[in-house]
């Protein structure tokens, strides 16, 4: 299976709708069908949403 397309997909959801990495993940192993995705594309993709995610998570909420 080619990781390109929901690697990116991961990056965007994370980006630019505001969805945990865990989550977006889950959405979209579920929309492909698979229960893991693997390989280095996918692993980087991964470590680049976290590293979007993790200021939001430190950052204090605002009213």
């Amino acid at each position: 299976m080619p990781h390109r397309t929901p690697s990116v997909a991961l990056v965007y959801a994370v980006k630019y709708r505001w969805l945990t990495t865990d989550a977006a993940a889950e959405q979209i192993r579920r929309a492909l069908g698979v229960t893991s995705i693997d390989g280095l594309l996918w692993q980087t993709a991964l470590e680049v949403a976290c590293a979007i995610e993790a200021p939001r998570a430190s950052a204090p909420a605002t009213a």
